[in-house]
């Protein structure tokens, strides 16, 4: 389950989706709110046009239609999570998913996680994990990812640092690629 927070940095965002897009590293999940929440942030911090966003919210419906979880708002109450992300947790725990990746981890205390069989993760710890193990698909996704956006690599992993420090990190030294 991706929360909102993971999305919003543009960078981040693209290297999630593209680690879930064919040959696939993992399926990713949300909800309608939680992409509701990610086209407000991004029109208020970012001054976004809703135009942007709009498209933004059918291209993730177009290319990722089973991530969007339906019908997990009966339970919300049960959460014991943090009220505000309460919905998320109950959107993990309809779809099955058994990780959270998040950065608000103090949202989601493990306390209110376990018993439902499902964790909190950063998300670096959660990219350096998909970069332990699929190394051989990421490191072309990233590679292929700064060719779209006419940077080189190295100029992605700085970029992705602010975010994903450990896992830019890896990635450069896996390549021996210098990001300082």
């Amino acid at each position: 389950m991706l929360d909102a927070c993971v999305l919003f940095p543009a960078s981040l965002r693209d290297t999630l989706l593209r680690l879930a897009e064919t040959p696939r590293q993992y399926i990713p999940k949300w909800s309608d709110r939680i992409i509701e929440e990610l086209t407000r942030n991004l029109q208020r911090r970012h001054q976004l046009d809703p135009r942007k966003t709009d498209h933004l919210a059918q291209q993730l419906r177009l290319h990722f239609p089973e991530a969007f979880i339906l019908d997990y708002e009966k339970r919300i109450a049960e959460m014991t999570n943090h009220p505000k992300d309460r919905h998320v947790l109950a959107a993990a725990v309809q779809s099955g998913a058994g990780i959270i990746v998040t950065f608000n981890l103090r949202d989601f205390p493990a306390s209110s996680l376990a018993p439902r069989g499902v964790e909190a993760w950063h998300p670096d710890d959660f990219l350096i994990d998909i970069l332990n193990r699929f190394s051989e698909m990421v490191i072309p996704k990233l590679r292929d990812q700064a060719a779209t956006i006419g940077r080189d690599l190295p100029t992605l992993l700085r970029t992705l640092r602010i975010g994903v420090p450990r896992f830019a990190a890896d990635v450069a030294a896996k390549l021996n690629l210098d990001i300082s």
